[in-house]
């Protein structure tokens, strides 16, 4: 009878072991920051109040087994920080960037540099803040970063959220909250 409970507990342990092991062991992409490259130059068809910028999206996997089939989808849009009717909300359709596109695969510890283009304002329009003046529209880029365990098959989604107050190429990640809206 001692025997059956401690083979058991045995078997227990070694379950737990092996899951917590295959959680551990697995591939994890995530976008890590996004960067300003710099205005887009050449002949682009535009308005005359929006102009695109080049961004640099960086995903890296910091996980211990290779991501296979690693897709990338993601939206870009402007929002005005101020309430009214008529000023840019994310939900505006209107010269939004969304694009989809698939990287392949990514071994451990591999980074990979995906560009994107966004339409931004030529002239920001800005509030008076003690001795300077604050920009009141930011980008944000909301997304998801789809991929595949190739050793069971799992499929995962990696949900990303970065803003850029004022458009000034300094992205940090969005709240919670940010990312939900």
């Amino acid at each position: 009878m001692i025997a059956v409970v401690v083979s058991s507990l045995s078997y227990w342990e070694s379950h737990r072991v092996r899951v917590l092991n295959e959680q551990t062991n697995r591939p994890l992409v995530r976008v890590g920051d996004i960067a300003l490259i710099g205005p887009v130059l050449g002949r682009i068809a535009s308005d005359e109040s929006r102009l695109p910028n080049s961004y640099s999206v960086n995903l890296r996997n910091s996980g211990k087994l290779f991501a296979s089939g690693v897709v990338v989808e993601y939206r870009a849009q402007l929002q005005d920080m101020r309430v009214g009717a008529g000023l840019l909300k994310f939900s505006d359709i209107p010269m939004e960037t969304h694009d989809t596109q698939s990287i392949g695969d990514l071994a451990p510890e591999d980074e990979y540099q995906l560009s994107a283009w966004i339409w931004v304002l030529k002239d920001n329009p800005t509030i008076p803040f003690g001795d300077h003046r604050l920009n009141m529209v930011s980008i944000y880029i909301k997304g998801v970063v789809t991929y595949t365990n190739p050793v069971d098959g799992a499929r995962y989604k990696e949900p990303f959220c970065f803003s850029d107050p004022g458009t000034s190429g300094r992205f940090r990640r969005c709240s919670l909250q940010e990312h939900l809206e």
